[in-house]
């Protein structure tokens, strides 16, 4: 499920990025749908995905779930209520000569997936950085996001510390329904190994 360009609950990013059409450096500004808060209203709308996790056999779960820490510290009756999910990321086609890179995520037990962010490759930085610098910030996003939707609960702050938006404040350190663990990493093997830093598959070691 994606998000409307000029929803104000949208989190808000600064990131170097480069001028599409004077080509120089400036810092621009992403708009992102945080995951934990994508993923506990998902919940929140529909109750039974509970449920259909409580009645699943975990006979049939991979490896990756029983072997999560946080799967392993919890006691029995808490397992209910931590919920595996998948991040997926590529580079979807956008206007013929650009590209947008995509990020999604979902609940294993559950066909909606959720737009975190959508960025064009001609807007990232050219430093000669591959584009880390735009991306990273976007990164610290993701995993602070996946942070507290372990924990299942509201941050504090924003990732970079600095204080929540009215929004949030609101809702900050409201714990939620249940909890999610990352148990999958989907994606083209290009985007694997030149955005998350894995091994390309014709590497000689």
């Amino acid at each position: 499920y994606g998000f409307k360009l000029y929803d104000q609950e949208l989190y808000r990013v600064e990131c170097p990025m480069r001028n599409y059409l004077s080509g120089e450096r400036e810092t621009g500004t992403v708009l992102m749908q945080p995951l934990h808060e994508s993923l506990a209203q998902e919940i929140d709308d529909d109750p039974t995905i509970l449920d259909t996790w409580r009645q699943t056999s975990r006979d049939k779960w991979v490896q990756a779930y029983e072997d999560h820490p946080a799967v392993q510290n919890a006691l029995p009756e808490e397992r209910d209520l931590l919920l595996p999910i998948v991040i997926y990321m590529d580079a979807t086609k956008f206007q013929l000569r650009d590209s947008l890179l995509v990020l999604t995520v979902h609940i294993v037990n559950s066909h909606r997936r959720h737009l975190t962010f959508a960025v064009p490759k001609s807007c990232w930085c050219d430093c000669g950085c591959g584009g880390w610098c735009t991306l990273f910030p976007l990164f610290s996003v993701v995993g602070w996001s996946i942070e507290w939707a372990m924990r299942g609960q509201n941050p504090y702050k924003r990732h970079d510390l600095e204080p929540l938006d009215a929004f949030r404040e609101e809702v900050s350190g409201k714990l939620v329904k249940c909890k999610f663990v990352v148990v999958d990493i989907n994606g083209d093997w290009s985007e694997l190994s030149n955005r998350w830093g894995l091994t390309q598959w014709n590497a000689t070691l």
